[in-house]
């Protein structure tokens, strides 16, 4: 499996190098924690992109990934082919009045899934998406202030089949908020979701960011939904956010604090604590130093058996919390 990995990370190489207009991108994040009784240790993130512009007209893109959190002892070179598409911009090619431009290939095309203004992200619902299965999108731009998408997966091992999900999704831009819609079938299951967001300037150096979400199973009748806001000033982001379900009104509430103290140390709490069981998942105390393109960071995971939902910053965690040190980089 490792020479596997190998060659193919090569091939990537050697594609990029042949090919100009290539850009070679990734992610590796590595982490660890310790306490009395216990010590783990995680690559949470190990990922490398390949983009490249065939054309004027015509696009690759590829995401090779390891397994989600893949640990030391399950690693072991392995590695996903997450996507590999091909898009065609047909509006620039055939001169249309609106921004027309396909998308085939593998992938698990979805929608939504864009809020991102508290650290802990209790506002986003995660949007609608197809199973990953071969694919195809079509993007549509009528104007600056509002874009579709539709897209559809069959199942490619079947030689004939009428399994299929489909998704749809429109966006409209009305500054300062963004306002997304949504509707899916997944296997033969049909769901509804929509998200928003709006960033404002208040005068000086603060600023608020709000968002929330709402996702609708029709098939169950049941729904989630989520709301954060961040307030920025003088360097400082607090962020609180929440979410909930058509039986408990607030499940999870968060709160996150981060400061940065220099262009290259920053510092972070994150609290987050069940509403319903009443109970305190845990609070995650940590101060991160930029090394240039690589980001190092030491804290502190406090926890009472709740370890995995109440990391905020570590990378791997003990259910119990315990100091943890994690190391990341994009390139």
């Amino acid at each position: 499996m490792k020479k596997i990995a190998i060659v193919l990370l090569m091939a990537l190489a050697l594609v990029s190098m042949a090919t100009a207009q290539a850009v070679v991108s990734g992610e590796f994040e590595y982490g660890m924690m310790t306490n009395a009784d216990e010590f783990t240790q995680e690559f949470d993130k190990l990922e490398v992109d390949i983009n490249a512009d065939l054309d004027e007209y015509n696009s690759f893109s590829m995401e090779i990934e390891a397994p989600s959190a893949a640990n030391l002892a399950g690693f072991n070179g392995y590695l996903d082919v997450t996507w590999a598409t091909v898009t065609t911009d047909w509006g620039m090619l055939l001169d249309l009045p609106v921004g027309v431009s396909t998308t085939l290939g593998y992938n698990d095309f979805s929608y939504g899934d864009e809020i991102g203004v508290t650290g802990w992200g209790l506002e986003d619902m995660g949007g609608l998406g197809l199973n990953k299965e071969g694919a195809m999108k079509v993007d549509i731009t009528a104007s600056e202030m509002i874009s579709l998408m539709a897209a559809a997966a069959f199942d490619p091992e079947k030689t004939a089949t009428d399994t299929y999900d489909m998704v749809f999704g429109a966006t409209v831009n009305v500054a300062p908020a963004t306002i997304i819609v949504d509707y899916a079938i997944v296997d033969d299951k049909a769901s509804f979701g929509t998200e928003a967001w709006a960033g404002f300037a208040l005068g000086g150096d603060m600023t608020l960011d709000a968002g929330g979400s709402f996702t609708y199973d029709m098939d169950a009748e049941t729904y989630v939904y989520g709301f954060g806001a961040g307030f920025g000033v003088a360097g400082a982001v607090l962020g609180v956010s929440f979410d909930g379900n058509d039986d408990v009104a607030i499940q999870d509430l968060g709160f996150d604090v981060n400061y940065g103290l220099t262009d290259e140390v920053s510092a972070d709490v994150g609290v987050l604590y069940d509403v319903d069981g009443s109970e305190l998942y845990g609070v995650d105390f940590s101060v991160a130093y930029a090394a240039g393109a690589v980001s190092y960071r030491l804290g502190y995971l406090y926890s009472d058996g709740m370890g995995g939902d109440a990391n905020y910053n570590a990378e791997s965690a003990n259910s119990d919390g315990g100091v943890y040190f994690n190391m990341g980089l994009d390139f």
